[in-house]
């Protein structure tokens, strides 16, 4: 499939269909995003929330300014170096594992990552208040800015912290 762009100047980008492309890019400068995707690689920016159902995995960079971030993937979550998955509430991402190589920043909210088959390895910055990582492998955090961390897996768990932090 080709590349998808979806502008929406003023108002949501919505819709009960699936979305797919290579590289879907969707933007909703005053309002909210609620689709579901079939993406290689997908690119969301909102002012208000941003809810995703993608098929299966997926490259993410993802921005709410004013509102949640919430992603379901039914495969690998990834992002590349530089860019950011971002909101200003709370980030919820459910996927069958993580590699993010690129920031992750709840501003003003907490963040939860289920990693259901695999691990959840974040290897970009992860700030948030409070943080919940569940992953039927291994967990790596190699830079954060925590107030307080949940992570549950089987496996190892690896977190490098930039201050105090509450485990749980």
């Amino acid at each position: 499939p080709g590349n998808v762009t979806l502008n929406a100047t003023s108002g949501d980008v919505s819709g009960s269909g699936t979305i797919t492309g290579s590289l879907i890019t969707i933007d909703a400068a005053a309002g909210e995003i609620n689709v579901a995707t079939a993406a290689t690689s997908l690119d969301a920016e909102a002012s208000g929330p941003i809810v995703i159902a993608e098929v299966d995995a997926v490259a993410l960079r993802a921005e709410s300014t004013n509102g949640n971030l919430s992603v379901a993937a039914g495969g690998l979550v990834t992002s590349t170096a530089g860019t950011r998955i971002e909101a200003d509430g709370d980030i919820e991402i459910d996927a069958q594992n993580f590699f993010l190589l690129g920031d992750l920043r709840s501003r003003s909210g907490d963040l939860t990552l289920n990693a259901s088959t695999a691990s959840a390895l974040l290897l970009g910055r992860v700030d948030a208040d409070a943080a919940t990582i569940t992953a039927a492998t291994d967990i790596s955090l190699a830079d954060s800015n925590l107030t307080s961390l949940v992570a549950t897996a089987a496996g190892d768990i690896a977190v490098t912290e930039e201050d105090g932090l509450n485990l749980s």
